[in-house]
């Protein structure tokens, strides 16, 4: 995790999260998701 065998670039990752958060509705609000989108089961 992370480092030199760190699956994207800090910059892909920022911007996957900027894009998740901007996006974000309120029904979204208290869920889990990853820097693409993707929902995590919590």
């Amino acid at each position: 995790m992370g480092g030199s065998d760190a699956t994207l670039s800090t910059e892909e990752s920022a911007a996957g999260v900027f894009g998740v958060v901007s996006n974000a509705t309120r029904a979204q609000s208290g869920l889990f998701y990853r820097y693409d989108g993707e929902r995590l089961d919590w």
